[in-house]
C-alpha cells in the first residue's frame, strides 16, 4: 500500500502484559483507514471489512488460531453460523 503509515507498538505495560488478547486493532470510518486506503487505491472491489471470531475452548499466552479479517469482501469459508451485519456508525 503506497502512501500508509502503520504505528508500531515497540513497549506493553499494564493491562496488556497479562491479557490474553494478542492485539489492538482501531476500525472506523475515517478516511485514513486500511480498509479506506485500500479501496482508493483500487486494491479491493468493495471499501469494506468483514472479521470473523470464534471462542477457543483452550486459550494460552501462545496464543489460539481463531478468526479471520477479510479486506474488500468476505470470506465464507469459516462460516458455520448466519451472517450477521453491523452498521458502520
Amino acid at each position: 500500500v503506497a502512501d500508509f503509515v502503520f504505528g508500531c507498538q515497540t513497549k506493553e505495560t499494564g493491562l496488556f502484559v497479562t491479557q490474553l488478547a494478542d492485539g489492538i486493532m482501531g476500525m472506523s470510518a475515517h478516511p485514513a483507514t486500511l480498509p479506506q486506503v485500500l479501496y482508493e487505491q483500487g486494491r479491493i472491489e468493495h471499501n469494506m471489512f468483514s472479521l470473523c471470531v470464534r471462542r477457543e475452548l483452550h486459550v494460552s499466552k501462545q496464543g489460539v488460531e481463531a478468526g479471520r479479517l477479510t479486506f474488500g469482501g468476505i470470506d465464507m469459508r469459516s462460516d458455520t453460523s448466519p451472517m450477521v451485519y453491523a452498521r458502520n456508525v
